[in-house]
């Protein structure tokens, strides 16, 4: 990866973010922004969103590296992950679509999944969404952010 192939991605974002959790569903603003770090190394992206009024944010750091495959990155999120973070590994499709897998402990059991999607769905548009995976590989939608460019 270099950061020629983020660059559809660099800017500032405002939209919406929708978190699935226990039936629920909580709908609140967002706002994305990705930038060039570490002369241009790392790829950072941060958010924001709230929960009941109350604010959370959160963190992907991916590392531009000049080969494609596999794409690594530390997820931090302050409701999700809690005072820890999340290696990642994935993949970047010609699209230029990020999928993401990480993996987390259950407090019992075998441990459960996380996978992001960052989907450039146009050069202005952009769609966030987490899955949850169970130990079984069975997949759940737990977060679903929409954005919209407002800079690059």
């Amino acid at each position: 990866m270099s950061i020629q192939n983020y660059k559809n991605l660099l800017g500032r974002w405002t939209g919406s973010n929708q978190l699935f959790f226990e039936g629920e569903s909580y709908a609140s603003e967002s706002a994305l922004s990705v930038a060039a770090a570490m002369q241009g190394q790392f790829i950072l992206t941060t958010y924001d969103w709230a929960l009941e009024g109350e604010p959370q944010d959160g963190l992907i750091i991916f590392a531009s590296r000049t080969n494609t495959s596999p794409v690594r990155s530390l997820w931090m999120d302050s409701w999700h992950m809690r005072n820890d973070v999340m290696q990642c590994a994935g993949t970047r499709d010609e699209k230029g679509m990020l999928s993401l897998r990480g993996s987390y402990p259950a407090p019992e059991g075998p441990d459960w999944g996380w996978r992001i999607e960052i989907d450039p769905k146009g050069p202005d548009e952009l769609e966030v969404r987490m899955f949850n995976l169970t130990p079984s590989g069975a997949e759940q939608l737990a977060v679903h952010g929409q954005y919209r460019r407002i800079m690059r």
